[in-house]
């Protein structure tokens, strides 16, 4: 574009200096002259040459800056022209007064912006790197659509990372020797509710524990853990073999084989009850696919076979005299010498299984 000419009430008497090809003749040296040189603390923005000057064909986007050696006027700023003198690639900056600085914390040198100290992102948030190769905020981050790690491409995932070892570590703290924790959980149902707790991790001085299901006050406990398993690598949902709920510990296909706990449902091939608390109330019970018990046992000895009442074996039966062992006999040749010798090898022999007492 053509160079306008210069406001009347300049006179090329007024240039101090000689400028340089690019660079910008935007100070006010007082009184009613301009000089050419590199901006430095204490010019702009404090001073104001539109208001202090009427200027014509002044664009959007041209800057007042020298055009030859002897020569400026308003142009566009293209590439290759200098923004300050203030060292390569370099950005000037106000400082805390509003004044221009001289040295610069933000520098582009055409492939790269980089900034030696913190960036305030709308208003509060601060983003600043901490030591090399960290990127630190003390604030909160917000990700609404899928985050990845160390993907190098789009997540598949809400969250999907990707690592040497593919290790996903929490903890609670980091101090040294300290046990720490880490927990992992869904967002409740009411969302005014504590979440609830999946896995509870802990690791101390001298154990590692896993909690499934609950454990810490800090999260809601699950009402029934179910255990799944496929057939083949590639089988969805797979199939129920176990359920773990309150009072019940149920197995096999379908949970339906093998029932352990105080709360069953009669309905499985072998049932295991726990009841009571005593040694006289503390019962397993073997049931049947009908609920029928098959056996009892009692923590004080007490049982009882199907049909029968629970209790401690029958005492009182003592040795026989002169028992010889005999386990066989001809029911019609037989003399009650041998009968009392097999009804004895009997009461011995229950005596051992604990069926009869002594």
């Amino acid at each position: 574009m053509a160079t306008p000419p210069l406001p009347s009430r300049w006179s090329p008497l007024d240039l101090i200096a000689s400028p340089s090809a690019g660079k910008f003749v935007a100070v006010h040296s007082g009184g009613a002259s301009l000089e050419t040189r590199d901006l430095v603390s204490g010019d702009l923005p404090s001073h104001s040459l539109t208001g202090a000057h009427t200027v014509s064909g002044l664009t959007t986007g041209h800057l007042l800056k020298a055009t030859g050696a002897t020569s400026f006027g308003f142009a566009a700023l293209a590439a290759g022209d200098p923004v300050s003198g203030g060292g390569a690639n370099r950005v000037l900056f106000q400082d805390a007064s509003s004044l221009l600085a001289t040295s610069a914390n933000l520098t582009f040198d055409g492939s790269q912006l980089a900034v030696s100290g913190s960036v305030l992102l709308g208003g509060d948030t601060l983003l600043y790197r901490g030591v090399a190769d960290l990127l630190r905020t003390p604030d909160s981050l917000l990700v609404d659509g899928s985050f990845g790690i160390g993907l190098g491409a789009a997540p598949s995932y809400g969250l999907h990372w990707r690592t040497t070892n593919g290790f996903c570590v929490g903890a609670d703290t980091v101090t040294d020797a300290t046990t720490k924790s880490a927990r992992y959980g869904c967002q409740h149902y009411t969302n005014a509710e504590k979440p609830f707790l999946a896995f509870l991790l802990t690791a101390g001085a001298a154990a590692n524990s896993l909690l499934i299901g609950g454990g810490s006050s800090l999260g809601n406990a699950a009402t029934s853990i179910g255990f799944y398993a496929g057939p083949t690598a590639t089988t969805p949902t797979g199939t129920l073999y176990a359920t773990l709920t309150p009072g019940l510990f149920a197995l096999g296909q379908n949970s339906s084989v093998v029932q352990i706990g105080s709360v069953v449902s009669g309905s499985g091939r072998l049932v295991v009850r726990s009841l009571g608390a005593t040694s006289g109330t503390n019962v397993s019970v073997f049931e049947d696919s009908a609920g029928a018990s098959l056996l009892t046992l009692r923590s004080d000895g007490g049982f009882a076979f199907k049909g029968g009442t629970v209790g401690l074996a029958e005492g009182g039966w003592t040795m026989f005299a002169n028992l010889s062992a005999d386990r066989t006999c001809d029911a019609n040749a037989t003399t009650v010498d041998e009968l009392a010798d097999i009804l004895g090898t009997l009461i011995e022999a229950l005596k051992v299984k604990g069926i009869l007492g002594g």
